[in-house]
């Protein structure tokens, strides 16, 4: 599994990775992390699995931001 901000870039771990290892795992899962700005995100937005090419998955969960504290 691989973090990354930018949905529609190679997350650098990964891009590190193949070029130290010139391998990858059998299954691999790039994960990006969305937030909405709404208090209710719908169950149907709420996680988006996209399979790129055979074991190659993108996950983007969605919701909403946690609440920060106010001192």
């Amino acid at each position: 599994m691989f973090m990354s901000s930018n949905r529609h870039a190679a997350p650098p771990a990964m891009v590190h990775m193949l070029q130290h290892t010139m391998t990858l795992h059998e299954r691999v899962i790039l994960l990006s992390v969305r937030t909405e700005e709404s208090p209710y995100v719908t169950a149907a937005e709420r996680m988006e699995v996209e399979n790129i090419f055979a074991e190659f998955y993108r996950v983007t969960p969605t919701g909403k931001p946690p609440a920060m504290p106010v001192d």
